[in-house]
């Protein structure tokens, strides 16, 4: 089985495969700490509390109501070691907030579609600049009771 490959269960992203040999592969979890995953920031659209976030077209300038066309932010997680995983230097005035989801990127070479990896649970406003938070994120899976996975192998159709 040849590296990198993505390990999901029924509902999420738990890992990639780090090394594999004739009878076992190794799992990498989103957990850990050497593992980092482009991805994105699907936030919540509730029409009874609607969110400002800053616009990313140069049409329009400043903030603009958060919609579901406008609703995902791409970033970098990474695994903090312990129990879940860490997105930092997110601008504030994207607004990301507890209950947003954290998903995999559809322009990954190995899974070439949105995948639930977690939830966010914490969102902490650098103390140092006031206009960065860090953005922690509890995996969907749970992953202390993990038995079963698939290994996900992309075959390009022709």
């Amino acid at each position: 089985i040849p590296p990198n490959l993505a390990v999901i269960t029924s509902s999420a992203l738990v890992g990639r495969i780090a090394t594999s040999g004739a009878f076992t592969s190794r799992i990498q979890l989103v957990t850990d700490r050497g593992f980092a995953i482009r991805c994105r920031v699907v936030r919540v659209v509730d029409p009874n509390n609607p969110r400002l976030i800053m616009s990313n077209k140069p049409s329009e300038a400043g903030m603009v109501r958060l919609t579901q066309y406008n609703n995902r932010l791409e970033v970098l997680a990474r695994g903090d070691g312990v129990s879940g995983l860490v997105i930092e230097d997110v601008p504030e005035c994207e607004r990301v907030l507890p209950g947003d989801w954290l998903v995999t990127s559809d322009d990954d070479p190995h899974l070439r579609t949105e995948v639930r990896i977690g939830i966010v649970e914490e969102v902490v406003v650098n103390p140092a600049d006031r206009r960065f938070t860090t953005v922690k994120v509890r995996p969907f899976a749970d992953l202390a009771t993990l038995r079963e996975v698939f290994i996900v192998y992309w075959k390009p159709v022709f």
